[in-house]
């Protein structure tokens, strides 16, 4: 995962970040995959009980001057 910053600024350089990931109707609660601006995760085999399943990835940031911001992207999971 990467989030890419469009602005050079000193509050946006004082970014917090979380990122989470949860299937719809799987039952399970969600789950964190990182606090940083960038990095890498595997997703779990037991993530979905039944599959194809919608896998939700949500990232929510915070900026030094307190501005909330969000981006979300649904993936498709399928068993291999």
């Amino acid at each position: 995962f990467n989030a890419t910053l469009t602005k050079d600024t000193l509050a946006a350089k004082r970014m917090l970040y979380v990122w989470n990931a949860e299937v719809a109707g799987s039952g399970k609660t969600r789950r964190i995959l990182g606090t940083t601006q960038f990095g890498k995760f595997k997703i779990p085999m037991h993530l979905a009980e039944t599959y194809p399943a919608t896998l939700s990835v949500r990232l929510l940031g915070i900026d030094g001057a307190g501005k909330l911001y969000e981006a979300f992207r649904a993936y498709r999971l399928e068993k291999e």
